[in-house]
């Protein structure tokens, strides 16, 4: 736990660092008068707990789905191992899967064929991701097809949101 606290105070305080010296940078470089520094440091403050909030949530949902598989097939896999593998597929979610997504829309467009590659694809990645932590074939296979599905879900819930804008 006390990583874990260790690790959002960190990430909390490294997202303040960045937005104040964005605030004070972008100050100097439109010529704008100078904000006083507390007006600085308040809003580098709020803007860094939004972060590291969004952070966390998506964090947690990561953990505790791979928490309930974990306790669901009874994998008996250490708690660490599975914040690491969860801390990996937030990761690559946030950093590679919206551009294998869109390349893969590119090629194929947005229809069933896109949805199934884009699938076999994250089950590809997330089983890697989950077999380098000496996990066996089965138990990363499971994982898996879990993520793929919450990230299939997620596609789908886009996917209906955008069709009742357009309407």
């Amino acid at each position: 736990m006390v990583f874990i606290s260790i690790l959002i105070i960190s990430l909390f305080i490294l997202f303040a660092i960045l937005i104040f010296l964005f605030i004070k940078y972008d100050a100097k470089k439109n010529n704008e008068q100078e904000d006083k520094l507390y007006i600085k440091l308040i809003v580098s403050i709020i803007f860094s707990l939004i972060i590291t909030a969004v952070i966390i949530f998506f964090t947690a949902i990561v953990f505790s789905s791979t928490l309930i598989t974990n306790l669901f097939f009874d994998f008996n896999i250490r708690w660490k191992i599975i914040l690491y593998i969860s801390l990996l597929v937030i990761i690559y979610s946030f950093l590679f899967d919206d551009l294998i997504v869109k390349i893969s829309q590119y090629k194929l467009g947005k229809n069933h064929l896109f949805f199934i590659s884009i699938s076999l694809i994250r089950i590809v990645i997330f089983f890697g991701i989950v077999h380098a932590f000496s996990i066996n074939v089965q138990k990363s296979i499971v994982f898996s097809l879990v993520f793929a599905l919450l990230l299939l879900l997620n596609d789908f819930y886009d996917l209906k949101e955008k069709e009742k804008k357009k309407q």
